[in-house]
């Protein structure tokens, strides 16, 4: 298995404007722990599209407008209420926000015809092996710069806990999220700060 992280790790795109970008949400098993299994899995879900469709729409801001498409390894039981899911966060937002930069609802594929599918399961082994109880996240520090991030700061994996955003969770993940919220603290400020000086400035102009 390590030598197909190694892989992943050090795919080298043709084009340096497209890096390869990875996303994940790991919701522990204790946190909301009425909802059914249905409704943290819809959680998840929405969470990890809506991650993917800020992605798409920041790249379109810089210039760099595409759709995004997602594909889905084969679910049977699932595959409705998933496309069900996306098609009512296309019309409408939900939870989290509105999907606007997506070109349809997912498909789906046997992870089997395909190298990329084969790609998500091993991202999501490593999750699954960096969350365990006791278990190593060697494979996971390999793969943990690829994960979507912006002006460092990481969003493209989210860690939901019982405790979520109290600072009790030291993973990579929620460190770079309490990074992230202690910047937005002083970058908010600085800004309202800056409108501040403009309109005092203006008001000096006009009298």
């Amino acid at each position: 298995m390590t030598p197909a992280y190694d892989l992943v790790a050090s795919f080298q795109p043709r084009s340096t404007d497209t890096p390869p970008a990875l996303f994940g949400v790991v919701v522990d098993r204790n946190f909301h722990p009425d909802d059914s299994q249905i409704e943290r899995e819809q959680f998840a879900y929405e969470v990890l599209l809506n991650k993917f469709d800020v992605m798409l729409k920041r790249r379109a801001a810089a210039g760099h407008a595409n759709r995004g498409l997602v594909i889905h390894d084969r679910r049977v039981v699932a595959e409705r209420d998933i496309q069900s899911w996306t098609s009512e966060w296309r019309k409408a937002a939900g939870n989290i926000g509105q999907l606007m930069n997506l070109a349809d609802v997912p498909l789906f594929a046997d992870s089997r015809a395909t190298r990329l599918l084969q790609i998500a399961d091993i991202v999501s082994y490593a999750l699954f092996r960096r969350y365990a109880p006791g278990a190593p996240g060697r494979a996971f520090m390999k793969l943990w710069p690829l994960f979507h991030a912006e002006d460092g700061a990481v969003h493209g994996l989210v860690h939901y806990t019982p405790s979520f955003g109290q600072a009790t969770c030291d993973c990579e993940a929620c460190r770079g999220r309490l990074i992230e919220a202690g910047q937005a603290r002083f970058v908010q400020p600085a800004k309202r700060e800056s409108r501040l000086r403009r309109r005092t400035r203006g008001r000096r102009t006009t009298e």
